[in-house]
């Protein structure tokens, strides 16, 4: 089952729509918000898919080309880190 945590932050094609202080996602949840909040929410979810997508890249690089820099795991990247303390943040 999806939580619908996961459906605000990863779910669907789509981002938010805002509609009279309710945000939709996906057609079935619905949460209210101000405006502010949707579009921040929207924003994450873009860079969190901008993130995944270089997550992914990042590990296939590491199968194909196994070289020391190539091993770094993901803790160790910048970029990475950055997006983990963002949602650290949101989440606490």
């Amino acid at each position: 089952m999806i939580t619908p945590h996961q459906m605000m932050l990863f779910g669907g094609r789509g981002g938010p729509v805002w509609e009279l202080g309710i945000v939709h996602l996906e057609d079935w949840l619905q949460v209210e918000s101000e405006f502010e909040a949707a579009a921040a929410l929207g924003t994450l979810r873009a860079v969190t898919k901008r993130v995944l997508q270089y997550a992914a890249q990042r590990s296939i690089e590491n199968i194909h080309n196994p070289t020391p820099e190539a091993m770094m795991n993901h803790t160790a990247d910048d970029w990475l880190a950055e997006w983990r303390a963002c949602i650290r943040e949101i989440a606490e």
